[in-house]
This record gives structure tokens, sequence and C-alpha cells, in this order.
């Protein structure tokens, strides 16, 4: 079997795939427990033979004679060591597990929590809510349109099935949590050990110096609603309560509903005068909101929804800068430019000065509104001669292979960082990142 060329065939039909892939890239060595086809597993495979490290190794437990040739041959081709165990009691350690629990009716509990004692790293646990009706899933579109009740009925007893024991394995394994859940029957448990965050490395309190304007780019959706409930209220009711240097506004475009916004949070937020658009709407809210608070502030820190702010290491960073401009200055070793320019700002790390604020104010005609909002800002500073100093910011955006706990790992390492952008679409995720920083006091 070529594994690459299936992995290709099947993340156009099963978004597992995809998902998969990545933690097996994260992982030297994986063992299968009970899988039902080769399929439900290339993803992890080609992730592990593109994974960098040598000696790469996959066991298989509960796998019939069929696959695991087709197994042992394919791992052969690709310099994969590969074994088929009895049974997982004989101490093999290894990064990560995967496991189907579709046919594991009773003793879930047990089989995750023998394997959490072998595990350095990730559990994988699948059911596919549609095998016991024809043996493979989600591709057979007559199944699913004519024995939908069956399929739901049969899903949602797996998923209470799988949710129950989870809950009561992180209970009594404080170790282990959730890291990312979807509908298709994946759910991913990290080991909390992989990094830790020493004491000693975090900032210590500090008070600002400086009086700071955050003005935030908003408008509605599922996900953006979520970031705001979950992240940008809880930070702006703390620092209306304890940082008065610090003001922080959510701008929304014009007739937008905001009666989901907590009533005591309102003066945080700008209603602008023009409706939500890409381009030039973002750009005339930014201008909308900044002249609405001109010569308020030292600083501007223009941002969006998808941005954390780690606040202690940005006070220290402001305490300690005297520029007119600064931020996320692309390209940088992980993206490219755009539009043809060859260096700018990115829209959602833009800090700069009063002086500055007031030159942009005092001169916009010389804006270009047919641009993006950050390639027209960055013209702007450039044709201004502007000084340009950068920001570096902590990624967890979707198509980086990161998961939460190694952007704990950067944070430790990094303690310059302030900002990290989390351009994730999954809710899950991005819930236990924030319950995760928040567990770490590492947000304020």
């Amino acid at each position: 079997m070529d594994i690459e060329s299936r992995y290709n065939d099947l993340i156009k039909i099963n978004k597992n795939t995809n998902i998969q892939y990545k933690y097996g890239l994260l992982s030297q060595s994986f063992i299968f427990h009970g899988i039902n086809i080769i399929d439900e597993i290339i993803g992890i495979c080609n992730g592990v033979y593109n994974n960098n490290s040598g000696n790469k190794k996959i066991y298989s437990i509960g796998i019939n004679d069929v696959n695991n040739n087709i197994l042992k041959n394919t791992m052969s081709n690709y310099d994969i060591s590969y074994y088929k165990l009895d049974n997982d009691n004989d101490n093999t350690k290894i990064d990560s597990v995967y496991i189907n629990i579709t046919n594991i009716n009773s003793n879930l509990y047990n089989i995750i929590n023998d394997y959490s004692k072998i595990t350095n790293k990730f559990i994988i646990l699948y059911f596919d809510p549609y095998d016991n009706i024809k043996g493979g899933g989600i591709q057979y579109e007559y199944d699913i349109i004519h024995k939908k009740k069956q399929i739901e009925e049969n899903n949602s007893s797996l998923q209470n099935n799988l949710d129950s024991n989870i809950n009561n394995f992180i209970k009594n394994n404080t170790d282990w949590t959730i890291i990312e859940k979807n509908k298709n029957g994946l759910t991913i448990l990290e080991k909390k050990n992989i990094i830790a965050i020493p004491e000693k490395n975090k900032i210590v309190k500090v008070s600002l110096n400086k009086k700071i304007g955050i003005f935030v780019i908003a408008s509605r959706s599922q996900n953006y609603d979520f970031r705001v409930k979950k992240y940008w209220v809880p930070f702006i009711e703390y620092c209306n309560n304890n940082q008065k240097d610090i003001d922080i506004f959510l701008i929304y475009g014009k007739n937008t509903d905001i009666s989901f916004i907590p009533e005591h949070i309102k003066k945080n937020i700008i209603i602008s005068n023009n409706t939500d658009s890409y381009k030039p709407g973002i750009l005339l809210k930014t201008i909308y909101a900044l002249n609405k608070h001109k010569n308020k502030y030292d600083y501007y820190f223009r941002t969006n929804l998808s941005s954390i702010i780690l606040l202690d290491k940005f006070k220290y960073y402001i305490n300690n800068i005297n520029i007119q401009v600064a931020g996320w200055i692309i390209p940088d070793n992980e993206t490219v430019c755009k539009h043809n320019v060859k260096k700018f700002i990115s829209g959602c790390c833009i800090l700069f000065n009063n002086d500055i604020n007031n030159k942009l104010l005092n001169n916009l005609d010389l804006l270009d509104y047919n641009e993006t909002d950050d390639i027209s800002i960055s013209k702007f500073f450039i044709q201004n001669n502007c000084d340009l100093n950068k920001i570096n910011i902590l990624r967890f955006d979707n198509y980086l292979e990161k998961t939460i706990f190694q952007i704990l790992d950067e944070i430790n390492s990094d303690s310059d960082k302030f900002f990290i952008r989390s351009d994730r679409r999954n809710d899950f995720t991005l819930n236990s990142l924030y319950n995760i920083l928040s567990t770490y006091k590492l947000l304020y």
C-alpha cells in the first residue's frame, strides 16, 4: 500500500484523516488497538512516516490477520518497525495510542487507564457510528440517508459511553486532559506533563507606566461570539476593575446586534458608523475607533478577536519601549507577504504611539481604501518613514502542527512573547486553550 497516495485520497472524504496526521507527526511510536479497517489509521501512519526522528515503531493489538499482513508489509516499505502484540501488558513504552472503541461494550475505562500508564503523549479514541451498519462508514451515502435514525441512535450510545468513561478517567487522572473533540467520533487526550511552567519563569506582577488603548476588530459569528464570551468579556472585566491604565474596546459594524454582550461592559463596545465588510470596512472601523479616542493613550494597540494577550508580559513590554510603531512584521519564517508588498504589519498585532495615531488621522487621504486594512496602514507607515519594530509572537494557527502544550512550552521558553495568535476555528480546542492558560495564571 502507498500510504501517501491513500492519505491524499482519504483527506478528501474523511475529516479525521488530517487531524490524525498531526498527532502521528508528533509521535515516534504508536499502538493501534482494535482497528477495523486500515483506512481509519492512514493519517497516523503517514504522520509517523513523516516524523523526523529515527527508530519509529508501530504496534497493533486485536487486529485480524488480513489487516496485520497489510500493516506488516506496508511498514517494512517505509522503514517503520512493526510488531503485533498479544496484549497491552508487556510494559511497552510508547508516545501515543489509538483505540477504536466501536466494539468495546464494557471495560473501556480500564483500557484507557492501562494505556495511560505506558503512553507519553496522546490517547486517540475513535468510534465509527456507521460501522455496525455497513462496516466502514461515513462515505456510504445510502446508509446516511436511509438509516438516519438507526445511525443517530448508535452514534448517541457510543458517544455517551465514551464521554462517561473519559470523564471518570480524567477525574481520577489529573495529568491528562481533553485537547480535541469533534462530531466525527474522534476524541483526543493529551498528557499534561509533556511540559511544565516553572514558577521562576513567570514574569512577576508589574505596574504599568503608560496609558494603553486596545482596539479589537469584532464581528458576529458562532466562533467569534464564543471567543468574546469566553476570553474577551472576562479580560475586559478584569482590566476595568484592576487595570486603570488599560482600556479595551470591541469594534463592531453599524447595526450589529450586541444584545449578547453583558450590560456592564457595553461602555467597552464601539459601534462604527459603517457596516461590516472586509475591504474597506475593517479599515474604516479602525479609523472611526481611533478618532473617537484620539489623544487619550500613550500607545494604541490594534488587534482582532483571534488574539490572546498575556497581560503581565504585555505590560512588561510596554514599560520598556519608546517607539513609534511595532507589530508582527511579515514576512517571517512561517508567513509570506501578499499583494506584492515587500513587508507589512499583520492586522492582528499593530502597536503605535499617540503621535503616529494623530499623523494617521490627519492624513486619511493617504490611505489606500482598496487594500486590506493592514496593507493600507503598513504602506502609510513605510511612506512616512516610521521606524518599524518587530514584535515576536506565538502561533496557534490551524495549519501549524502545534498542540496546546507545545504553546505552553513556547511561553515558558520565550519569556518576551506576550501575544498568541489563535486562529483555530474549533471551539472545543479554543476552550481547552483558554482554560489551561487560565489555570496556569498566564492570562492576567
